[in-house]
């Protein structure tokens, strides 16, 4: 009998070294999968088009100007905001600015708004943007944007500019 005793203490203390390092290691892996850090899964946000940052023009208002034509595209769909930044003197009250899309030569689009302005003291008159409400345009084909400006003062200047669409 003298010698069972210390065979099940044995067997008694090896089941706690085991049950210990289970305990250990489920402590070790929770520790890892659950640390903060960088994930590894790819992102699932909406694609973000990036387009160049336009440089405006920060000389004096001398008249009606169009100064940077842009476009905003609507991710995930073929639609499209087509835009005009211009300036003119303080005096002008009204910008009309005409946009027509051509695509192989063809008009596909036509819009007119009225430009919306924004005081420019520093350059000695007033900048004004003119965006198009949402418009269908392809992808990935040459399209042409000319734009018509017209102020209150019946002058005109026109500009235009070729935007391969994403």
């Amino acid at each position: 009998m003298t010698e069972a005793a210390p065979e099940t203490q044995s067997n008694g203390n090896m089941m706690y070294y085991v049950v210990g390092a289970g305990v250990v290691v489920a402590i070790a892996a929770g520790i890892y999968f659950l640390r903060p850090g960088q994930s590894t899964s790819p992102q699932t946000t909406t694609p973000v088009v990036e387009q160049p940052v336009p440089t405006l023009p920060t000389g004096p208002i001398s008249g009606l100007a169009c100064e940077q034509q842009y476009y905003n595209p609507v991710v995930g769909l073929p639609t499209y905001y087509l835009g005009v930044l211009g300036a003119d003197v303080t005096e002008t009250k009204e910008v009309n600015c005409e946009f027509t899309v051509l695509v192989g030569g063809n008009t596909v689009a036509t819009e007119t708004v009225e430009a919306t302005f924004t005081d420019a003291p520093e350059r000695g008159g007033q900048t004004f943007n003119c965006r198009t409400k949402e418009l269908e345009l392809s992808k990935n084909i040459p399209t042409q944007v000319d734009v018509q400006l017209t102020n209150d003062a019946k002058v005109s200047v026109g500009c235009s500019r070729v935007f391969e669409l994403p």
